[in-house]
């Protein structure tokens, strides 16, 4: 067998891999190209339920298999197909079904995944190439690692994202400082503490001290590495995730990430709500939480486009503030309309797809002279949803004053 290796982000050691497949490009463009074949001839029918899309990686995929003799071993192999609750790859050789597996997805976002799983079918296809079926402990969002122009029906994308009020603590190694003061911003803005340190050492101490719900730490850090956090993290008996951070995104990087106890790996630049989505499962939920929810546009995470979405929004609120006005007296003709055609029209383009749904169906009841309490009612549904919206650029004034109030005051 042909192997190869990895150098470690963090230091000299290696992490070797095996390339069992020993094919050519054009080898496997050949081998690839008749098992689609061979599916187009069965007419499409397929044993799985979920729907299988392509999910091509030039430098093919890691997999981290535990064997049933107990030895463990990773495998470079070349993926064919996937889908929500499990991967298509070829292998070099015969795998029996029942064996553990992980795999390291790459998200369209640059974020890297472990996903643990089974093998439910193995079966020959040429010489010593095999075709492995790996089922997944829990589906995936097939979304967010495949261009949405491949995703099946009823996978479409998001227009925009609610991002539910949290709570809990997470502890944040980082040596940037505009890094730590923008990551707790957005954090503190769902409701979850975050308590910042520079160092390993620092983070190291913390952690004897405090219980955290997850651990995000960037690889590159003084002295030592966050990967030296996530081993000793590991081995003092952290079972919470571990979020590496990097501006790195080679492959061997996050595979070495993963290989030291790391749950994902996050390249900078990163979505902030994309980090929210992957923190929310290890995060509490309330009941208080969920009446308070944060509307995020969908272009959030574009930072150029934040300066723009904040002007929006001061301008939604006068418009609201206005609508209520005509709403509540009764009065509301052209100008109501002609408020919920502009609301309609620029709240879509600045990502926030409820918003303008909303106000199109308070135009459709005027438009059909609904009474005024159908009308009360739908307006009360677009202010809400505004109010959401609004909740960032309010939440960003809040912290700025009392960022103020905090600051000591400058000599006459």
């Amino acid at each position: 067998m042909k192997a190869g290796c990895h150098v470690s982000a963090s230091d000299s050691r290696r992490n070797e891999y095996i390339d069992s497949l020993r094919l050519s490009a054009a080898e496997e463009i050949e081998i690839l190209a008749d098992l689609d074949r061979e599916t187009t001839k069965r007419n499409g029918r397929d044993r799985r339920h979920q729907s299988r899309v392509p999910y091509q990686r030039r430098a093919g995929l890691m997999v981290q298999m535990h064997h049933p003799g107990g030895t463990i071993a990773t495998y470079l192999v070349r993926v064919r197909d996937l889908s929500s609750g499990g991967i298509g790859f070829l292998h070099g050789s015969f795998v029996y079904s029942g064996t553990r597996c992980a795999v390291s997805l790459l998200a369209n976002d640059r974020r890297t995944f472990r996903v643990d799983g089974t093998v439910v079918r193995c079966s020959h296809v040429r010489k010593h190439i095999h075709q492995i079926g790996l089922h997944f402990d829990a589906p995936i969002r097939l979304r967010e690692f495949v261009a949405g122009s491949l995703l099946p029906v009823g996978e479409d994308m998001q227009t925009s994202r609610e991002l539910p009020q949290l709570s809990g603590s997470v502890m944040y190694v980082e040596d940037s400082v505009s890094d730590q003061e923008l990551l707790a911003f957005h954090l503190l803005n769902v409701g979850v503490k975050v308590k910042a340190v520079s160092n390993v050492l620092a983070a190291v101490e913390l952690a004897s001290q405090t219980k955290f719900d997850a651990v995000l730490a960037n690889i590159w850090l003084p002295a030592m590495s966050g990967l030296d956090l996530a081993d000793f993290l590991r081995q003092s008996g952290y079972t919470g995730p571990i979020i590496a951070l990097t501006a790195d995104d080679r492959e061997e990087v996050s595979t070495d990430a993963m290989s030291h106890g790391c749950t994902a790996v996050l390249v900078k630049p990163y979505a902030i709500d994309a980090l929210i989505t992957l923190l929310q499962p290890y995060l509490h939920h309330g009941a208080e939480a969920d009446s308070c929810q944060t509307l995020l546009s969908s272009m959030w995470s574009d930072e150029r486009m934040q300066p723009l979405i904040r002007t929006f929004l001061g301008r939604l609120k006068d418009e609201i503030a206005e609508m209520d006005r005509l709403v509540q007296s009764g009065k509301g003709g052209a100008g109501l309309r002609k408020l919920c055609l502009d609301v309609k029209g620029s709240a879509g383009g600045y990502g926030f797809q409820k918003i303008s749904e909303a106000a199109q169906e308070i135009l459709e009841l005027l438009l059909a002279e609904a009474d005024a309490g159908g009308i009360k009612t739908a307006f009360a549904v677009l202010a809400d949803l505004s109010r959401s919206a609004c909740q960032v650029i309010d939440d960003e004034k809040n912290a700025g004053g009392a960022a103020a109030q905090s600051s000591p005051a400058k000599a006459a």
